[in-house]
């Protein structure tokens, strides 16, 4: 849409979270998994499970005798290495001056997290087809380096994601649809932005 931003995620690939099973092993791959316990929804932490890269490891914090994966601290070293003078940030991403594009950096579990389970067992008619639906749940969720603002653990909070499954759904609309989705996202971006 004109006037709108163009939003570009990045996946980190040496980087997997996993929901319940465990992935085949590979050494080189940093492994996290989910702790829900004790944040809000649509957020989670981020346990390591393994990893033998120092710069994970450092972005990490001990609690309770587990590790952690800071959200603020891989930020900070993401900001680092991709940031310069003619960019900004702008919540979990970096922006350009003008603000024409939003680059996140993201981390994917490749199955559905159980928390949004309802979503697959709810009784739905027609929309979305099977087809998409098996899509959206085979593709995971993504998590980005954003916590829950004053929450006691919001360095360690980690936003779920499911843009990719937005996009997936937004690609069945109808063009009247399309239009009204169109109408609200200007209208909600218009009254929150001020």
């Amino acid at each position: 849409m004109r006037g709108s931003d163009l939003d570009i995620m990045q996946v980190i690939k040496y980087i997997k979270v996993n929901a319940d099973k465990q992935p085949d092993f590979d050494p080189s791959i940093t492994y996290l998994s989910m702790d829900t316990d004790d944040v809000k929804p649509g957020f989670t932490q981020l346990r390591l499970e393994y990893s033998r890269s120092q710069y994970n490891l450092e972005c990490c914090e001990e609690h309770n005798g587990k590790h952690y994966f800071s959200s603020a601290l891989w930020w900070r070293e993401i900001c680092v290495l991709f940031g310069d003078k003619g960019k900004q940030i702008h919540g979990p991403c970096i922006t350009d001056k003008k603000g024409d594009f939003d680059f996140a950096f993201s981390l994917h579990c490749k199955t559905w997290i159980s928390s949004a389970v309802n979503w697959i067992t709810r009784s739905s008619s027609s929309w979305p087809s099977h087809n998409v639906t098996q899509s959206i749940i085979n593709h995971g969720v993504l998590f980005v380096p954003i916590g829950v603002h004053g929450s006691p653990k919001e360095d360690l909070e980690w936003r779920v994601s499911f843009s990719v499954a937005e996009k997936l759904l937004i690609n069945t609309f109808t063009h009247t649809q399309l239009m009204c989705y169109a109408l609200l996202k200007n209208n909600f971006e218009r009254c929150y932005s001020k």
